[in-house]
C-alpha cells in the first residue's frame, strides 16, 4: 500500500473517531469523573506529585474511608494535566481521553503490521478503533486508565517483541512496562503476552536480556506499591465467589454477545439481574475461538490468550462490584483484534478493506454518536441505562441522582422500584426510607416503609428505619412488630423506637433499660417526646 493511501486512511479514520465523540466537548464530568477529577483534593496542585506515588487512587478524591486497592499515579498525572491545561472544562478531559484512544490504535497497527499483511492490520486495527463497545473507556474520563494501559502495553511490546533488541529498544520498554503498571495494575500481564508472542513468531522464549526488561519493572512496582502499603484490590471474597462462578457462563456469555451485537450500549448492567440466558452467547464465542484456531494457528491463540488472560481481572472486579463495564473490554479487544488479523489471508484484495471496513463504520457511526449524547450529564446516561434495562442497580443509581439534584420525590420512587425489582435491589433499602426522614416527607418515608418491610432483609439498621418512620407517621401496630423482630444488635433508632413504646405502654423499667444504653440521655428523652408528640400518642399513665 502507497504511502498517500495511508494517510488517507489515518485521515479518514480520525476524522471519524473526532465526529463520533465529539459531542463529549459539551459534556460534563458524570459519575466517578467528579470525585476523581473535578473534586480532587491533590491534582490541582502539581506541588502534590510526588504524593501521587504514595496513596490509593480514591484517598486523592478526598473520600479518605475509601479503600480501592489502586494504585496509579500515572493516572492522577493524567488528572493533573487536565486542571492545568483545561481547568474545570471537562471537554478537555474528555478530548485528552480520546487522544489516548488514537494512540492506542496507531500502536496497535504497528504492532499488527509485524506478523499479518497491511490489510490484515488495517481490518484488525479498524475493529479495535471502531467497536461500539469501546465508547464507554473512550467517554468515561474515569476510565482513562484503560487507555493509558493500553498504550503503554502495546508500546513496551513493540520494543521488547523483536527478534534482538538493542539497548536503547531494552530501556525504553521496561520504562513502558513500569508507566502501564503505574497506569493500572492489569499490567502485571504484559511479561505473559511478551513470552506469548514470541513463542508464536520466532517459536523460541525472549532473551534473558529482554526478560530482565520485562520482569524488573514488576519488581519496582511491587516495591512501591509496598511502601504505599496499598492493599489488593477486586478480589471476591468466600462469599462472593460462589455467585460469581454460578454466573460466570452468563458474564462470559455476555460479553461475547457485546462483541457481535454492542446494543444497547448500557452502564447499568449488573450481575444481580443478568438474564441467565446470556450464556447461550458461549456458543459464538466457542465457534470464534474454533475458528480463530483453525485459521490463524500460533499467532491467533496468541490473541485468544490476550484477550482472555485481559478480560480475567475485571471479571473477578465484576463478582466484588457486581456491574458489567463495557470498558473491561478494550484490552480484550487487542487480543481479538490479533486473533482475527490472523485468520484473514496474507493475498487479501484491497476491497476486503472496503467490504470489511463498512460495516464497522456503519455501526460505530449509527451507535457511538448518539451514545456520546447519553454522557452530557449523569441524569441522561442512567436514565438511559434504566430505560435500555430497568433492574434495581439502574434505578438506584438514577434513585441516588435524582437525590442530589434535590428531585426527593421521583428519587423515593425510583428507591421503591429498585427494591421492586426482581431480585430486590438490597443497597436501595436504607435510601428508600431515609430519604423520606430527612425530607420531612412522610408520606415518603412511610411509603418506602411499607416497600421495605416487605422486601428487605430486618437488619438492626432497617428494622430502625422502619420502626421510626412508622411511628413518626402514627402507624403504632407497624412500630411495634419492627420492635418485635429486632435481636438487640447496634443500631441508633431502635433504642428510640423501644423507648418511645415503652414510654407509651407506661412501663418505666423498659424506658430506662433504653435510655441507660445512650450517650446522651437528655437527648434521648428530648427526641422521645417528640416521637410521641408526631405518633399522636400518649404515655397511659399521663391525663
Amino acid at each position: 500500500m502507497r504511502t498517500p493511501e495511508r494517510v488517507l486512511i489515518w485521515l479518514v479514520l480520525s476524522l471519524v473517531l473526532l465526529a463520533s465523540y465529539g459531542p463529549l466537548v459539551q459534556a460534563p464530568y458524570v459519575w466517578d469523573d467528579i470525585p476523581l477529577v473535578l473534586n480532587n483534593t491533590m491534582t490541582g496542585d502539581w506541588s502534590n506529585l510526588p504524593r501521587f506515588f504514595q496513596i490509593d487512587l480514591w484517598q486523592s478524591s478526598g473520600e479518605s474511608d475509601v479503600e480501592s486497592g489502586y494504585y496509579r499515579p500515572l493516572v492522577l498525572m493524567s488528572f493533573a494535566l487536565d486542571r492545568s491545561l483545561f481547568g474545570d472544562w471537562a471537554g478537555g478531559a474528555h478530548l485528552h481521553s480520546l487522544a489516548w484512544h488514537l494512540a492506542c490504535v496507531v500502536c496497535l497497527w504497528l504492532l499488527l503490521r509485524r506478523w499479518v499483511s497491511e490489510l490484515a492490520a488495517w481490518l484488525g486495527a479498524g475493529l479495535f478503533a471502531l467497536h461500539p463497545v469501546q465508547s464507554e473507556a473512550v467517554s468515561w474520563v474515569a476510565a482513562r486508565n484503560d487507555l493509558m494501559v493500553t498504550v503503554f502495553a502495546l508500546a513496551a511490546l513493540l520494543l521488547l517483541g523483536t527478534e534482538k533488541p538493542k539497548l536503547p529498544a531494552l530501556l525504553g520498554g521496561g520504562g513502558l512496562m513500569l508507566c502501564a503498571l503505574l497506569s493500572k495494575e492489569s499490567g502485571v500481564l504484559i511479561p505473559v503476552f511478551l513470552v506469548a508472542l514470541m513463542l508464536a513468531e520466532h517459536r523460541r522464549l525472549p532473551s534473558p536480556r529482554v526478560l530482565l526488561a520485562a520482569f524488573l519493572p514488576l519488581a519496582i512496582w511491587a516495591a512501591l506499591r509496598f511502601s504505599a502499603n496499598i492493599r489488593g484490590s477486586s478480589i471476591p471474597d468466600a462469599d462472593q465467589f460462589p455467585l460469581l462462578l454460578s454466573n460466570l457462563p452468563a458474564i462470559l456469555g455476555h460479553y461475547s454477545l457485546k462483541l457481535l451485537w454492542p446494543a444497547p450500549l448500557n452502564v447499568g448492567v449488573s450481575m444481580e439481574y443478568l438474564d441467565s440466558h446470556r450464556a447461550w452467547g458461549l456458543i459464538p464465542l466457542l465457534i470464534g475461538l474454533g475458528v480463530a484456531l483453525w485459521r490463524g494457528k500460533w499467532l491467533a491463540a496468541c490473541g485468544i490468550l490476550i484477550a482472555g488472560l485481559s478480560l480475567a481481572p475485571a471479571v473477578l472486579a465484576v463478582g466484588v462490584r457486581g456491574q458489567l463495564g463495557e470498558r473491561y473490554l478494550y484490552f480484550p479487544l487487542v487480543g481479538v483484534a490479533l486473533a482475527l488479523a490472523a485468520c484473514l489471508p496474507k493475498n487479501l484484495p484491497k476491497s476486503a478493506l472496503l467490504f470489511g471496513g463498512l460495516p464497522l463504520l456503519a455501526a460505530h457511526l449509527l451507535l457511538v454518536p448518539q451514545r456520546s449524547l447519553d454522557w452530557r450529564g449523569e441524569d441522561a446516561l442512567w436514565s438511559a441505562a434504566v430505560a435500555a434495562d430497568p433492574n434495581g442497580f439502574a434505578l438506584a443509581s438514577l434513585g441516588h441522582i435524582a437525590n442530589r439534584q434535590g428531585e426527593t420525590e421521583r428519587s423515593a420512587a425510583l428507591f421503591r422500584g429498585a427494591l421492586e425489582a426482581e431480585p430486590a435491589y438490597q443497597s436501595a433499602c436504607t435510601h428508600a426510607v431515609k430519604i423520606g426522614l430527612r425530607t420531612g416527607r412522610l408520606d415518603l418515608a412511610a411509603q418506602g416503609a411499607e416497600v421495605v418491610g416487605r422486601r428487605c432483609a430486618p437488619t438492626s439498621e432497617i428494622l430502625g428505619l422502619v420502626g421510626l418512620a412508622r411511628l413518626q407517621t402514627g402507624d403504632l401496630e407497624g412500630s411495634r412488630r419492627a420492635l418485635a423482630l429486632w435481636d438487640g444488635g447496634l443500631d441508633a433508632r431502635m433504642p428510640l423506637v423501644a423507648g418511645t413504646i415503652a414510654k407509651m405502654d407506661g412501663d418505666q423499667i423498659a424506658y430506662d433499660l433504653q435510655r441507660a444504653q445512650v450517650p446522651d440521655p437528655l437527648s434521648f428523652d428530648a427526641q422521645v417526646e417528640q416521637l410521641l408528640l408526631l405518633s399522636g400518642a400518649w404515655p397511659q399513665d399521663e391525663p
